[in-house]
């Protein structure tokens, strides 16, 4: 597999999470990077791919761990699950939680401001119902509940919703 430049391998923290998943049943290779193109999420897993922030460094070795065990914790459900579909938060993943020595981990964390960008693109219907966008809309769209209500849910261009305001 090619590595995408944003992408560091951490072999020590592949190391421990090899170990980790062998203290629990689950023989399996995993991948351990740290993603620089992570903003406000601690880390992510992929099938057996998991992917820490950087920022994680500046916090603490203690928090490095707990996210590491977090984002195992979904390969460990998923393995147990054996390819039937879970929920990624679900009574799988807390048991797995609890296995590793996280029990009463938590879905999401407050660590790094969520970042959202200003919707400056303004979108409207005839019927008065307006949208804000962050980018232009590339294709033409319609007004959903026009469409639903006075065309049976299917796309009509009498309900074509026009830009009303843009970013000078």
């Amino acid at each position: 597999m090619k590595t995408r430049s944003f992408l560091e391998r951490d072999f020590r923290l592949e190391f421990l999470a090899i170990m980790l998943l062998l203290e629990n049943g689950a023989s399996m290779k995993i991948l351990v990077y740290w993603n620089h193109r992570l903003r406000s999420a601690a880390g992510c897993t992929y099938l057996r791919r998991i992917e820490l922030n950087p920022k994680l460094k500046k916090i603490s070795w203690k928090e490095i761990y707990r996210t590491l065990k977090h984002e195992l914790a979904h390969v460990l459900a998923r393995h147990r699950a054996h390819g039937k579909r879970i929920s990624d938060h679900g009574e799988e993943w807390k048991k797995a939680c609890k296995d590793l020595g996280i029990p009463r981990e938590k879905v999401f964390h407050n660590m790094f401001p969520r970042i959202c960008p200003k919707r400056k693109y303004v979108y409207a219907c005839k019927c008065g119902v307006k949208w804000r966008r962050v980018r232009p809309a590339s294709k033409k769209m319609a007004c959903l509940r026009c469409c639903k209500k006075h065309n049976g849910g299917k796309y009509s261009h009498k309900f074509q919703i026009k830009l009303i305001s843009k970013p000078k």
